[in-house]
This record gives structure tokens, sequence and C-alpha cells, in this order.
């Protein structure tokens, strides 16, 4: 099994240097109040991702909350899941 990778699609000005920016999960927690928590992890350091929202679309997955880099940013993103795409003959393969 492979790793799950958000991209960042949408940000704060804060976070706007983000943007395009693929994270990979290193973990996964509910916060106290009930939120999920990302740990990501890219080439740039750790962050944390507090998922407030999720979108689906027929394309995507999308999941809009809070990212910090653990330091002094923090701001409103919106981050894609970009799952491993299979073919139209897996997909019938997988379904008999």
């Amino acid at each position: 099994m492979g790793s799950i990778i958000f991209k960042v699609v949408g940000a704060n000005e804060t976070l706007k240097d983000l943007l395009d920016v693929e994270f990979k999960v290193i973990s996964k927690a509910k916060s106290a109040t009930g939120s999920t928590i990302f740990e990501l992890k890219n080439k740039t350091g750790d962050f944390t991702f507090e998922v407030k929202q999720v979108d689906f679309s027929p394309e995507a997955a999308y999941l809009n909350g809070f990212l910090s880099d653990g330091g002094k940013n923090v701001g409103v993103a919106q981050l894609k899941f970009l799952p491993f795409t299979i073919g139209p003959s897996e997909v019938k393969e997988q379904t008999k």
C-alpha cells in the first residue's frame, strides 16, 4: 500500500507559497473536539492540518481546514486528495 498524498490547491495569503505543494500523510488522529488532525511532511518540513470540512466532486475529494507549519504560520487551506489512478480495465476486473 502506498502513501496518502495531499496537494495544496487553495490557500489564504499566509500560506500562498504552499500552493501546488504536495504532502505525505505521516499520521492521523482525532482532536478533543472531534476534528481529524493530519501530521504531514514534505521536503521543507513537518506540518499539521486540522480538517473542518470535506467536499467531493466527480473528479476528487477536497479537505478544507487549517494548515500550520508548527511555528507562527497558520492559515486556511484546501487540500486535494491525490489517489492512485487505475485504468478502466482494472476497474472492470475489480468489480467482477
